[in-house]
């Protein structure tokens, strides 16, 4: 049975880093939460002071000040004071107390989650800086903005602010310039972790860090240590990920920060759980979930009970795991989060493993109405549902889901078409901005924007053959299993003796001793091969030719020679006949062989067979519409980029099934190897491994497309498309 789709740990690192990037980037809230808590004191002395003064500017203060005090506690009171303030500021012509209130105001907006309305009072209050010409509100005001627009998804804004409140804060000279910048470096680190632009994500963060240091800030010290931690768990830089959590555990330890410290538990858990060892992972999750018990941040402890649930999952727990997405199910309902979908996801997914189909179903619609256009998550989803359909013989509905991913996948297609287009708008704007500043920010948009639409391209072309691959296969199974139950006995009867036949054909290939390929000989390059082969034949077997003509002309004066001399001069010949014959037959073998002598489909067979013999991977191969042998030269192009990938399988994948598919049609020659490995992060841009620029140079020689998919613990997929016009068949 195909294994369903389910949510992993890395997803949640990133919600780690979301929540994160709340606590330390919008330094208005500079101080903790602790600190909101009504000070009684201070209220009262606060109102006695508005009571006895006259309307000046110390009362429009004092007004400011007990928004501030009511902020946390109380925001309709906090929202009375700022406004009175601003009302009073506006009277005494007093703009520093109006622009604080207007500040009071877009912070409790920003506490609410209205960001809109909070967007609005800080633009407001950035045109009123600029025209006071005060460059520390204006760096203050861009970066409450840059945070604002983070927690809104709309990342370039995030980033165009944040970059807009560095560069004022660096030319400034506040009292508290340096730590200004420190903490919009660190915001303009998390913007790019979520954009994906991981090496700027760390130059800021490292940048960050520095200043920090040199401030001896500890607690932002600890912070920007566990951002620095998750980017490094995003890229799989998983013991990188552990020293810097480490680290700032340390520091959290040492200042009694019992929610740092949890949250750096939860984080060393998600690291133990990638590196494969789930007894320290589940050891860091307990730790986490019980300070947080004892800190009564229950909002948070969905996320732990949903990693010790993917934990016990990945062990096949899965009464563990249920038990875990419940308590996690019964937080969420408690607090009125309905948008999360992991939980969901994860308990049908529980239930499918159980072969409990229709509470699996269930769960998996709860998930789906939820799935909120997050294409990628739905079609997980309808996938689920048409496995799970096909299990209780409901085909008719598992055909439905199955169309149903179709259209979800068309709307990847339109969003893809929609990218292209904003593309093409933005070239036009640049080539009309006339001023250097405007071109600038045009370029950046349009940069931004080819980032986002090249990666949904890839991301729609590789989803939808996926996709397509996935439901012919799923609708196959669904035609046999409505056909007659001889017929399907019959077409198992066939499909074992054509395993038998290929056993055979595999074994006369061994029996004719043709070279066997095992992992070290995939590294080989069929160039190096040829040059070796001509050199041994066309160098070396020429220079001994050249010996055999120099002890020809010894021959003719043998009679000269003594009885010894003579017997030495016959063995020399005689090895050096061998010599020659040596090299012609090395020559001959390096540029042979199975490809060479059988064609691409049997060179195929035979790695395929001794892959399985290894006994470490399962490999399947199929061929489709291939009748005749390609030219030689493609021949071994395609042989080699084969061999290429399966080498990548067996060294970084830990794989343990392989498919090898190959399908000609009209329009090409369609290659995919598919394996159910780790996966890993790919980068159209940037292809950094060795096997991969060898396979992408060979695809660019044969003039196709490359495609990679591949996620955290879902395997890869690679797909080669090569023209019809590039082949001879």
């Amino acid at each position: 049975m195909v294994k369903p789709f389910y949510f992993v740990k890395l997803p949640l690192s990133f919600l780690t880093m979301s929540y994160s990037i709340f606590i330390n980037s919008f330094f208005i809230i500079i101080i903790s939460f602790s600190c909101f808590g009504q000070n009684q004191r201070v209220i009262d002395s606060l109102l006695l002071e508005i009571t006895q003064r006259p309307n000046d500017e110390l009362k429009v203060q004092a007004f400011n000040d007990l928004a501030w005090e009511h902020i946390r506690s109380n925001s309709t009171e906090a929202i009375g004071y700022a406004k009175k303030a601003i009302s009073l500021s506006e009277e005494l012509n007093y703009e520093r107390g109006e622009l604080e209130g207007i500040n009071r105001l877009g912070t409790i907006a920003f506490q609410q989650k209205e960001y809109n309305v909070a967007i609005k009072y800080y633009k407001d209050l950035l045109k009123k800086e600029k025209k006071l010409k005060y460059q520390h509100g204006i760096g203050r005001a861009q970066s409450q903005l840059s945070n604002i627009y983070y927690k809104k998804g709309d990342l370039d804004n995030a980033l165009r602010y944040a970059e807009e409140s560095l560069k004022v804060f660096r030319n400034t000279n506040t009292e508290n310039k340096d730590t200004s910048i420190a903490t919009v470096l660190s915001t303009i680190g998390s913007i790019y972790t979520d954009m994906g632009f991981y090496d700027n994500a760390i130059k800021n963060l490292l940048q960050s860090l520095e200043t920090r240091e040199k401030l001896g800030d500890e607690v932002e010290i600890a912070k920007t240590l566990s951002k620095l931690g998750i980017l490094s768990i995003s890229i799989k830089e998983y013991l990188e990920a552990k020293k810097y959590l480490i680290k700032s555990l340390a520091i959290s330890l040492k200042k009694e920060d019992k929610f740092a410290i949890a949250r750096t538990y939860n984080n060393l858990g998600i690291v133990a759980y990638h590196l494969g060892v789930y007894d320290d992972a589940k050891e860091y999750y307990n730790k986490s979930l019980t300070l947080k018990t004892d800190l009564d941040i229950l909002e948070n402890d969905w996320l732990i009970y949903n990693n010790l649930g993917t934990l016990d999952l990945d062990l096949n727990n899965l009464d563990s795991a249920l038990s875990n997405f419940r308590k996690a199910e019964q937080i969420l309902k408690k607090q009125n989060i309905v948008h999360q979908i992991e939980v969901p996801l994860n308990i049908g997914v529980v239930f499918h493993r159980q072969k409990k189909y229709q509470d699996a179903i269930t769960y998996y619609m709860n998930a789906l109405q939820i799935a909120d256009k997050s294409y990628i998550t739905e079609i997980k989803i309808l996938n689920n549902l048409q496995l799970c359909y096909t299990e209780i013989n409901d085909f008719e509905r598992a055909l439905t889901y199955s169309q149903r991913t179709l259209q979800v996948n068309d709307s990847l297609v339109k969003e893809k078409r929609k990218a292209i287009q904003r593309l093409t708008d933005y070239e036009k704007q640049i080539e009309l901005l006339g001023k250097d500043n405007k071109i600038k920010e045009g370029e950046n948009k349009f940069r931004s924007l080819l980032n986002y639409g090249l990666a949904i391209g890839l991301l729609v072309v590789g989803l939808l053959f996926f996709v397509i691959s996935r439901n012919k296969k799923q609708r196959q199974k669904i035609k046999f299993a409505q056909q007659q139950t001889e017929i399907e006995k019959q077409k198992a009867t066939v499909a074992i003796q054509n395993q038998e036949i290929e056993k055979q054909k595999a074994q006369a290939l061994l029996d004719s001793h043709e070279l066997r390929f095992n992992q070290a000989r995939l590294e080989g390059q069929e160039k190096e091969r040829t040059r070796i082969a001509k050199d041994l034949h066309d160098r070396l077997g020429s220079m001994l030719s050249m010996v055999k003509v120099h002890y020809k002309s010894v021959e003719e004066q043998l009679d000269t020679l003594k009885d010894t001399n003579q017997k030495q001069y016959e063995k020399a010949n005689t090895l050096l006949d061998e010599a020659c014959e040596e090299v012609r037959k090395i020559a001959n073998d390096i540029n042979s062989g199975t490809l060479s002598k059988f064609g691409l489909i049997a060179a195929l067979e035979d790695l395929t067979m001794s892959l399985n013999e290894s006994k470490h991977i399962t490999a399947d191969l199929t061929i489709h519409g291939i009748d005749t042998q390609l030219d030689a030269d493609t021949e071994i192009e395609i042989y080699r980029i084969i061999q290429e990938l399966i080498h990548n399988i067996l060294k970084h994948a830990f794989a343990k099934e392989v498919s090898i598919q190959l399908l000609q049609g009209e329009k090409g020659l369609n290659i995919m190897v598919e394996d159910d490995g780790v996966g890993f992060m790919y980068d159209t841009e940037n292809i950094t491994g060795m096997g991969l620029k060898n396979v992408a140079s060979r695809v660019e020689k044969l003039e196709g497309e490359l495609q990679v998919d591949s996620t955290l613990n879902n395997g890869t997929t690679i797909m080669i498309d090569i023209p019809i016009n590039d082949i001879n068949i």
